[in-house]
């Protein structure tokens, strides 16, 4: 079997350390790739998508939210106007 690397960025939301990321997105694509059955069904893949990412507390959506306020203050060009989101949304 030969490996694959993969590499993505995220945004940089304070929450996750890069370990805990990396380590979570390994064990997501693991499950993907290797499922432990012979086929995984689309329940327990949300389960997956859960435990990878657990709900975050009202106090921690605040906090993200705070974020992207002030990275959209500091840095108006990373934000897209309506016409441009609905674009990008129609493109997925």
């Amino acid at each position: 079997m030969e490996n694959t690397r993969i590499s993505f960025e995220v945004p940089s939301t304070g929450t996750y350390t890069v370990e805990e990321l990396t380590a979570r997105a390994r064990h997501f694509i693991m499950e993907l790739v290797l499922p432990t059955k012979e086929k995984t069904s689309d329940d327990e893949i949300a389960k997956l998508i859960q435990n990878v990412f657990p709900p975050r507390t009202v106090e921690e959506k605040k906090e993200e939210l705070d974020r992207r306020i002030q990275q959209m203050e500091e840095e108006p060009s990373s934000m897209l106007s309506s016409d441009e989101f609905f674009k990008e949304l129609e493109a997925l």
